[in-house]
């Protein structure tokens, strides 16, 4: 158990480690700015992504509670 633990983090420090290379050795500085550019654009796509998804139960509460009350007014008119 603890050697398979141990050989994962190897291997996710290995990878991380070439990664780091890779970025400040290998790419251009044009590369860099399009890697850039491009984790921003799905940084901002999840972050929308979210807000979407957890702000929507709460807008449909707020949309249940406007029905009812509307519904309550309209029957206090004869409606």
């Amino acid at each position: 158990m603890i050697k398979g633990v141990l050989r994962a983090a190897a291997a996710i420090g290995t990878v991380a480690a070439v990664g780091v290379f890779v970025y400040r050795y290998l790419l251009t500085d044009e590369a860099r700015e399009s890697l850039r550019s491009g984790v921003t654009e799905v940084r901002n796509t999840v972050e929308t992504v979210n807000k979407t998804l957890c702000d929507e139960p709460d807008e449909r509460a707020a949309a249940q509670i406007n029905r009812r009350r509307t519904q309550m007014q309209w029957e206090k008119l004869g409606y």
